[in-house]
């Protein structure tokens, strides 16, 4: 029985959108979960688009959210593709299914579930579900974790926050008067603020472009987000050309198409064609966005102008969130195409469309997740 494209994407999506703890309590059993109580294990927690209406988005065209959160239970942890139960933790009878499906009760007063109810609700705050952002996101917010619980390698977190300091680094040393002939604390002192926005440094930046020092740990986030999809993004880019390179070459041409009625394959070649332009569109906006960035970046610390990057900065949220969309379905489609270079993978008519569904569903910001 063919999978459904949603429930592939979910039990087999990227790390960036799926948090398989089933996977994670087997793969490291006998030590510390990234949840306490076992209700959690096994279960999956993903990432889907925002079903919304965008005419009720404030008249932005596109919800404030692009992506939400929902915990997948199948019926059976041993066979998660088998089907199962999804909950949306945005639903109105989300905290209902919770202790129905997982009896978890959030009213309860067992210390370890408060802890875990804290780490899902952060995990929903965020557009993906990247290790390293997890990582960034729990320690801003005092959760306790164990670092092993989150797969992430050492030289790999050590590159990325290098980049951000650097990126970020820039901007402040700027604002603060330039790196030039600046004192070395107050280096290590603004390279600090930019993982602690409750230091003085960070308010006063975000106070003089005009933002609300309120919102100085929303900001320095996104901020720490943009980069880390921007290194993201730089790291998927050969990935991201053998999507292309697939749906060019013959692999996306089914040998038996011969076979086929003439409205099948016309069926086909639409659905490679919309996932063509679906993939296309994603890496566009993608590096337009980082583009917009990247110039904002330049105009303040190379020519003085400070207006991009004010703008950039009141955006950055949304920025960041809608990154987090893009960069997530770039990931999912590059995994699909990697799987099909497995051996077993088929390139007759069936097993091409099956590919080009799966994708369409990685790149689409409208698929329905409710199709377990």
């Amino acid at each position: 029985m063919a999978v459904s494209p949603v429930l592939y994407r979910i039990v087999q999506g990227s790390s960036s959108t799926s948090l398989n703890l089933i996977k994670a309590a087997k793969k490291t059993a006998g030590k510390p979960q990234l949840f306490r109580k076992r209700e959690f294990a096994r279960t999956i927690i993903f990432k889907y688009p925002n079903f919304a209406d965008p005419t009720t988005s404030g008249g932005r065209g596109q919800p404030e959210r692009p992506i939400e959160t929902a915990i997948y239970i199948p019926h059976n942890e041993l066979e998660p593709m088998a089907g199962g139960y999804a909950i949306y933790l945005r639903e109105a009878k989300a905290s209902l299914l919770l202790q129905q499906y997982m009896g978890v009760n959030e009213d309860s007063q067992d210390p370890d579930l408060e802890r875990d109810l804290r780490v899902l609700r952060a995990i929903d705050e965020m557009p993906s579900l990247d290790p390293f952002l997890l990582k960034a996101r729990f320690e801003a917010l005092g959760i306790e974790f164990e670092q092993d619980s989150l797969d992430i390698r050492d030289e790999e977190e050590r590159a990325i926050r290098k980049l951000i300091e650097t990126r970020i680094g820039r901007i402040l040393a700027k604002a603060f008067g330039g790196a030039k002939g600046m004192p070395p604390e107050m280096v290590v002192r603004i390279i600090d603020s930019i993982w602690d926005p409750t230091m003085p440094e960070s308010t006063k930046f975000v106070e003089a472009f005009g933002i609300n020092a309120s919102d100085c740990p929303k900001v320095f986030f996104a901020l720490q987000g943009i980069t880390f999809y921007e290194y993201m993004f730089g790291n998927a880019m050969a990935s991201c050309r053998g999507v292309m390179e697939w749906l060019n070459g013959p692999a996306a041409k089914p040998v038996d198409i011969m076979m086929y009625p003439r409205y099948e394959q016309d069926r086909l070649q639409m659905l490679r064609q919309e996932v063509h332009k679906g993939m296309t569109g994603t890496l566009r906006s993608l590096s337009e966005q980082f583009k917009t960035y990247d110039q904002a970046l330049e105009e303040f610390v190379g020519k003085n102008n400070p207006l991009p990057i004010r703008n950039f900065l009141f955006a950055a949220s949304a920025t960041f969130w809608r990154l987090g969309q893009g960069i997530t379905s770039a990931l999912n489609a590059a995994a699909i195409i990697e799987d099909t270079q497995k051996p077993g993978s088929s390139s007759k008519f069936e097993g091409v469309v099956e590919v080009l569904m799966r994708l369409r569903v990685a790149l689409s910001d409208r698929a329905s997740a409710h199709a377990l």
